[in-house]
């Protein structure tokens, strides 16, 4: 990658969009990557922030193999390739053994950010970063508003602890997914699309097309300010020992 394609896209600053998080005392962070677009532009934001900062925590990007789909495996190795390009760590783990016949979706959400946690503890650090975005919460919310009562404000928080040892932490919920995209596309990174992203199944494609074709502007953008003030709110009520200067 060449300097030009790193600056691609200077509406995305990463000091701005990490800044209000204490990387202080890590020795590692976790990113978790899984070969499409959000985690990647993640991932290459904290490296363009890494190359500006000689203290900066050594990253470890980890894909969860899931082992739900054939192309799952070539996807990780697709991560791998694109790591060690880069001179970053990775890891592959992978969801091993029989699958459930029915809620598979919310079982392997469950392995994924234990197996994250597993790989924070083998790496000393209490720290992982997620690529959700905004699109993610706007979802959310739709989701969980349909389903009414007052969860459905219970969007994604930018900051949870996670069994009291490790904190997650979702620093790009206010920044769309085209964005990102267009910062990739800038770097000439490509990304990999999960099938199942598509898959009218799926409640969340189905709230994902729903947005797509029937929503303006204006919707989207009271969907974002309920979306995130109800998150922030989420995140001060249930995190009251967090680390110093970690809230984004």
């Amino acid at each position: 990658m060449n300097v030009l394609s790193i600056n691609a896209d200077r509406n995305i600053d990463p000091a701005q969009l990490f800044g209000s998080i204490n990387f202080d005392g890590l020795t590692g962070i976790i990113a978790a990557v899984s070969g499409g677009s959000d985690s990647l532009a993640l991932l290459y934001l904290l490296e363009d922030l890494r190359r500006k900062s000689l203290s900066f925590p050594r990253i470890i990007a980890v894909t969860i193999d899931h082992q739900l789909r054939p192309e799952s495996g070539e996807e990780a190795s697709y991560v791998a390739a694109l790591c060690k390009a880069a001179g970053l760590e990775h890891r592959i783990l992978s969801w091993r053994g029989p699958k459930p016949m029915s809620g598979t979706s919310a079982k392997a959400r469950d392995v994924r950010y234990e197996l994250l946690r597993q790989a924070a503890r083998e790496a000393g650090t209490t720290m992982i970063l997620t690529g959700h975005t905004q699109d993610d919460q706007n979802e959310t919310f739709m989701m969980r508003a349909a389903r009414g009562g007052e969860r459905g404000l219970a969007v994604m928080a930018p900051v949870a602890l996670l069994e009291r040892e490790t904190w997650l932490v979702r620093p790009l919920l206010g920044v769309r997914r085209e964005r990102l995209r267009q910062y990739l596309r800038g770097r000439h990174v490509a990304w990999r699309e999960d099938p199942s992203n598509t898959n009218p199944k799926y409640e969340r494609v189905r709230v994902r097309n729903d947005l797509q074709t029937q929503s303006g502007d204006d919707i989207q953008a009271l969907i974002a300010e309920k979306s995130s003030k109800a998150a922030n709110d989420q995140s001060r009520g249930r995190a009251t020992s967090r680390r110093p200067g970690h809230c984004l």
